[in-house]
């Protein structure tokens, strides 16, 4: 799965294989802000991340703004 993520230094895409998928599904799909720890790859000048863990940090997002 290809994922594109976003931070203060701009947009970078993130590789998850599909034993991290399975092993931390939750995370990885039903996450609104995660922390990715992988293995960041620079390829002329586009950044690739290959995930290894996904953490759900959604709780520091606090309550729910969506009014529909």
């Amino acid at each position: 799965m290809f994922l594109s993520v976003e931070d203060e230094t701009g947009i970078s895409n993130l590789i998850v294989w599909p034993r991290i998928q399975q092993e931390q599904r939750l995370p990885v799909f039903a996450a609104r802000m995660v922390v990715v720890e992988g293995t960041l790859q620079n390829e002329s000048g586009v950044i690739h991340e290959v995930a290894e863990r996904v953490r759900d940090y959604s709780h520091w997002l606090g309550a729910s703004r969506d009014f529909h």
